[in-house]
């Protein structure tokens, strides 16, 4: 059988799990709202698949959330980037 790629995975695993619009969307803004620290403390070092066990599952299956995520990770990541050239 051929290997499936990691987002196609995602999205059986994504679809496999029935949930009513709205309830995506409420949880999804409840994850959304802690991304933020979730990042700050990923780079801190801080254990966060321990720390936000939720909030690392649901980004192993919600797409959105992820895309939310990688942005909020690359736009800190720049950020701190630009500071250490000042």
């Amino acid at each position: 059988m051929l290997s499936l790629s990691v987002n196609v995975q995602r999205l059986i695993t994504q679809l496999s799990v029935p949930v009513a619009v709205t309830s995506v969307r409420k949880t999804c803004v409840s994850y959304q709202i802690e991304l933020p620290a979730f990042v700050s403390a990923e780079l801190a070092g801080d254990p966060v698949d321990q720390i936000y066990a939720d909030l690392a599952s649901h980004l192993d299956v919600c797409v959105i959330c992820l895309s939310e995520y990688e942005a909020l990770a690359d736009l800190t990541a720049s950020a701190l980037a630009d500071e250490d050239l000042l």
